[in-house]
């Protein structure tokens, strides 16, 4: 799995298991109610998580449809997620 090489082994599980927990999730937000701690910042458009280890996802919503009158995205209508980034933040 190319993610092993990435992470390392303990690492690339906690990254599957955060890509099936937001998979599940209906919405970016209910991922948050189960997951508040991985929160990392939600600046704008992009939204970055904790995958443990010391890596950061980041993502953006995949949808028109989530934003609000003022441009700011409303997370709990976005169903669909674009990864912008993973990084090490060690």
């Amino acid at each position: 799995m190319a993610a092993q090489g990435f992470f390392g082994p303990s690492g690339s599980e906690d990254f599957s298991q955060r890509i099936a927990e937001l998979s599940a999730a209906v919405s970016v937000s209910d991922f948050l109610d189960v997951c508040p701690a991985e929160l990392q910042s939600a600046e704008g458009e992009v939204m970055a998580i904790r995958v443990g280890y010391g890596f950061t996802l980041r993502f953006r919503a995949n949808q028109e449809t989530a934003a609000l009158a003022d441009g700011v995205v409303d997370w709990s209508n976005v169903t669909r997620i674009r990864l912008i980034s993973v990084t090490n933040d060690d």
